[in-house]
Parts: C-alpha cells; sequence; structure tokens
C-alpha cells in the first residue's frame, strides 16, 4: 500500500544548563524538525548567547503562556533548575510537557539533552510524514553511548534503548518527580523500540572538546611537533587508539586513591566474582559438621561461601 504524506509537526525538546560546548552540535543535528524549544536552567556560561545568536527567541518561565510560540522556530525559555529539589528532572520535564500540551498538541516530539546528537533527523521527518510511527504513541529511541572516546561505547548490553524519548503530544501524559523519570500514560504500560534513528550519547565522552581546544593551539603554537605528528596525537586520543597499558590502579598513589574513593579490597575481590572448588568444600564441611539451623557468617568476602 503506498503511504500518503501528512503534514505533522516535529518538535526537539531540550532541558539544559551550562552546555555550550555540545549546543551547537546537537542543533546542527535537529535543524530540520518543526520546532525546537530549549529550557535553560540558569546557564553561566554563554550558552543563552549561543542559542540566540543560533536564532532562538527568548521567553520566561511566564512569558511563553501569552505568546505564539508557533511564529518562532527556535524557542528559548528561561526557568531555573531547582538543583535542591530531589525530583528536579520530573519537574523541568514536566514543565516542557506543559508547554507541548498549550502549543502543539498532537505534534511529535523527541526528547534530548544536549549532550546527544541525533544521526538522521529527515528519517524520522519522514517516518512521521507517511504515518510509519502511527500504530503507537510512544516509542523506545535507540541510543549509543561514547565511552572515553568516540570509538569506544557503552556494551553492558547489545543494544540500548532510552524509553519514552519519543511521543506524540496528548493529554495525560507526565513524568514522576524523581531524578530519572520515564515519560508515563495511563493507558499504556511498554513501548516498542525505535531503530530507525539512534541518538549518539556523549556524556561520557566530554573530553573531545578540550582535546580538540589543545590540538588546535599547539597546532598554532608548537615549534617542537610537526603538523603531521600533531595530527596524528589528535586523531589517536579521539578515537582511543594512543598507544597505552593498563596496570594495576593499587600502585596509585594514595592521594589520588583517597580523591576519587579508590579501594583496593574491592578491586582485589572484583576479580575474584566467580565461585571456586574451596568454597563448596567449606559450606559442605561446614553443614556436616555443624548441622545448624542457621548460621551467621562474617568476613566472606563477596559472599561466595554463604551463597554456596
Amino acid at each position: 500500500m503506498e503511504l500518503s504524506k501528512e503534514e505533522t509537526e516535529l518538535v526537539i525538546c531540550y532541558i539544559g544548563e551550562n552546555e555550550k560546548d555540545m549546543i551547537p552540535l546537537t542543533l546542527d543535528s535537529v535543524s530540520e524538525a518543526d520546532y525546537i524549544i530549549y529550557i535553560d536552567g540558569g546557564s553561566t556560561d554563554g550558552s543563552q548567547k549561543i542559542l540566540k545568536d543560533s536564532g532562538f527567541t527568548e521567553f520566561d518561565s511566564e512569558e511563553w503562556v501569552g505568546a505564539d510560540l508557533k511564529e518562532h522556530k527556535r524557542i528559548l525559555i528561561n526557568r531555573r533548575f531547582e538543583h535542591e529539589h530531589p525530583g528536579a528532572n520530573g519537574r523541568a520535564r514536566n514543565f516542557y510537557l506543559e508547554v507541548l500540551n498549550e502549543k502543539f498538541m498532537g505534534a511529535w516530539c523527541l526528547v534530548l539533552d544536549p549532550d546527544e546528537i541525533v544521526d538522521s533527523i529527515e528519517e524520522l521527518r519522514r517516518d512521521i510524514s507517511y504515518g510509519v510511527l502511527d500504530d503507537y504513541d510512544i516509542y523506545n529511541v535507540k541510543m549509543r553511548h561514547m565511552i572515553a572516546n568516540l570509538s569506544e561505547e557503552d556494551f553492558t548490553i547489545g543494544e540500548h534503548h532510552v524509553p519514552g524519548r519519543l511521543f506524540k503530544v496528548q493529554e495525560g501524559i507526565t513524568y514522576s518527580e524523581i531524578e530519572h523519570p520515564v515519560l508515563q500514560h495511563p493507558n499504556i504500560k511498554a513501548y516498542p523500540d525505535y531503530n530507525r534513528i539512534c541518538i549518539w550519547h556523549l556524556s561520557y565522552a566530554r573530553n573531545i572538546f578540550p582535546l580538540r581546544k589543545r590540538y588546535l593551539n599547539h597546532l598554532k603554537k608548537s615549534t617542537i611537533h610537526s603538523k603531521e605528528f600533531l595530527r596524528w596525537w589528535y586523531i589517536s586520543h579521539l578515537l582511543g587508539t594512543y598507544p597505552k597499558r593498563r596496570f594495576d590502579p593499587r600502585e596509585l598513589p594514595l592521594t589520588l586513591k583517597k580523591a576519587f574513593e579508590i579501594d583496593d579490597d574491592e578491586i582485589y575481590f572484583a576479580e575474584r566474582r566467580n565461585l571456586e572448588t574451596k568454597h563448596f568444600l567449606d559450606a559442605f564441611q561446614w553443614k556436616e559438621y555443624f548441622n545448624p539451623i542457621n548460621a551467621l557468617d562474617v568476613g566472606c568476602g563477596l559472599g561466595q561461601r554463604v551463597f554456596t
């Protein structure tokens, strides 16, 4: 069946604070969206200037109510992020839901953090236009988490999906007032996965920004290294291929270990998580000798004997 084209709006929503390095990248990746809403939590690093220079019209947390937001493709709303409140994240997200429900009912919304980049916003626009998403109102979106550099990613599970990031604006949806809220719908308990776009998460690879600044600075000033060497240095750090080897972190100086809460015993036992024969032998022998009804075991490392 040939799909008919419909005009359905796509809105991108952010909450952010002090993200001046990330903002140009993430905005560039979603420039084809119909509207972009950025809720700024009180930036002091120049983020707001970057946003306004990029065409954002600024409103305070009350001004937007009486404004025709659809006259502005890029919308900056200042709302102080309540750092002291345990549910600050959920409250901030409910604020953009309030804006969406008031001004963009029926549109599709993709929620991003400023440290996230979308690989193909055009693909999402096409899927919305041709009704590919119409069977469901809320989707989990594929995400890849960069770790330390731009060539390594989180592999705690084979494929990550971030829940509820893509949804149709409608009555009843909300976020819980907790630190890591997920979009809730009173009548929908499970959301399907959407894999036709991917969100690339840069939060754990923020070192790429000072790395690039250092590289560009060396290019201008260095009288020791050639441009070819500096290029190799930059790319190998950027992609995690710079020659390196692992060592036992218990060798680190005490000052570092104390500052970053590195525990030698924790490292020692982390490598001994598997059960060994001695754990079974001890457990059998103790049971046979003592035949206890209850037992209190103290000092069993990670508890292998208790488990056995």
